[in-house]
């Protein structure tokens, strides 16, 4: 799934950046995962958040219908650690 966007971290070149579709913030190329309509889904948030640190992301964006759903505290509560240990 994020294959065809994204090169895994160990396997980004300098071309790889050039042409990467993520564009560039602060001057430099960046790799960012947003993520959107998760609705309080802790089992498919977990994977996804798997899958995303494979590829090392500068910045993960969490967007919109973050809960309504079945485990929002759990879910609030695992977003919270995943932004404490991102910079």
């Amino acid at each position: 799934m994020f294959g065809r966007l994204l090169t895994p971290r160990h396997d980004h070149t300098a071309a790889a950046r050039r042409s990467s579709p993520v564009g560039v913030l602060s001057g430099s190329p960046k790799r960012v995962a947003a993520l959107y309509d998760i609705h309080s889904n802790l089992a498919a948030l977990e994977a996804v958040l798997a899958a995303v640190a494979l590829y090392g992301p500068d910045l993960v964006v969490f967007g919109g219908d973050v809960v309504g759903g079945p485990f929002p505290a759990e879910t609030l509560k695992r977003l919270s650690e995943t932004s404490r240990g991102s910079r």
